[in-house]
């Protein structure tokens, strides 16, 4: 239940994300080195806050969630902006909120969901051929088995867990609310 009320809350919003940042650029094959960069930058900002939001109430969390936290969205980030640039990283904005199981299930949902759209990103990148200079892609290198496996066994993760209806409520405003830092990143130059 709690999977598909996200899912619902959020259709508008993670349509209007996608529609409004560089990817398009990917999915076109004409993205060059200066847009990657500043995707890359966009997402470790708010990756890196989200990141941050969870491990810091990581023991809030129950042991199913608990490997769903860390940092490997923002250092896959961090390597490939390394890679080419040495300008510093982008200081993320602090997300602030709760520390209930709702709150922490919404944001850890749009981090994990947002990686089976890196499948897609992943295939089309080894096509654009601005960026054939790259060695490899660490953010954008989805192995389509690992993210799959790694997809179904959050959903089952949050399905084992019991939520009250209040906890479903929280976990949609959260899942808007990092789809909205997003949104808000995707509209800022980070250099």
């Amino acid at each position: 239940m709690i999977l598909e009320h996200l899912k619902e809350k959020t259709k508008a919003i993670h349509d209007e994300v996608e529609e409004d940042n560089l990817t398009g650029f990917i999915m076109d094959g004409s993205i060059n080195q200066a847009q990657y960069e500043e995707l890359l930058r966009q997402n470790f900002s708010v990756y890196k806050a989200v990141e941050d939001f969870i491990n810091a109430r990581y023991d809030n969390l129950p042991d199913e969630l608990k490997p769903f936290a860390g940092y490997q969205k923002t250092n896959a980030l961090a390597k490939d902006i390394a890679g080419f640039s040495n300008f510093p990283l982008p200081q993320p904005t602090a997300i602030t909120g709760p520390r209930d199981l709702g709150t922490l299930v919404g944001a850890l949902y749009v981090i994990e969901g947002s990686m089976m759209g890196g499948m897609m990103m992943s295939k089309k990148l080894q096509s654009c051929e601005k960026l054939s200079h790259i060695e490899a892609h660490n953010f954008y290198n989805t192995d389509t088995k690992v993210a799959a496996t790694r997809w179904k066994s959050f959903k089952e993760a949050v399905l084992s867990c019991k939520f009250t209806s209040e906890d479903i409520d929280k976990a949609g405003v959260s899942a808007i609310h990092i789809f909205e830092h997003f949104k808000k990143a995707y509209k800022k130059p980070t250099m």
